[in-house]
């Protein structure tokens, strides 16, 4: 009989037990269900992401590169800029010159003197200075 009892106690304990365990099992089917759902749309994300970070590494070589270009772009422009200021200010110089020994040999009142003057101080003008002059411009100045 007490046998029995604790049998019976027994079958009782692994019926309760085992709609316990089905359930548990269900819930844990469940959860692995949204997990592995969860787990695909997190690589079709990852995915996405990856693509959109590919295109946008290319954007930014794109970018890049148009930076160094605009960069070169920009030395180069005021490498002629310095150049053609040095040039500018080398003709004034040169025409500053002109205009001195013009009017120091004026004041010796000798009409070759100023010629030689001239011919002179144009020697040392740059060819951009002379390249400025219009054609009746350097003929005068010349004669």
């Amino acid at each position: 009989r007490a046998e029995e009892v604790t049998y019976a106690k027994f079958a009782q304990w692994c019926s309760s037990s085992g709609r316990s365990l089905e359930k548990a099992v269900d819930k844990s089917k469940e959860a692995v269900d949204l997990l592995e759902t969860e787990i695909d749309a997190t690589s079709k994300e990852n995915t996405t992401l990856t693509e959109q970070i590919g295109k946008l590494d290319e954007e930014i070589a794109k970018y890049e590169k148009t930076d160094a270009d605009s960069t070169k772009e920009r030395d180069d422009a005021k490498k002629l800029y310095e150049k053609a200021d040095a040039d500018l200010e080398s003709s004034i110089k040169a025409f500053d010159e002109v205009i001195t020994e013009m009017k120091n040999a004026k004041a010796s009142t000798s009409g070759l003197l100023i010629q030689a003057a001239a011919r002179k101080a144009l020697g040392s003008l740059s060819a951009s200075a002379l390249g400025s002059l219009s054609d009746s411009q350097l003929t005068r100045l010349q004669a």
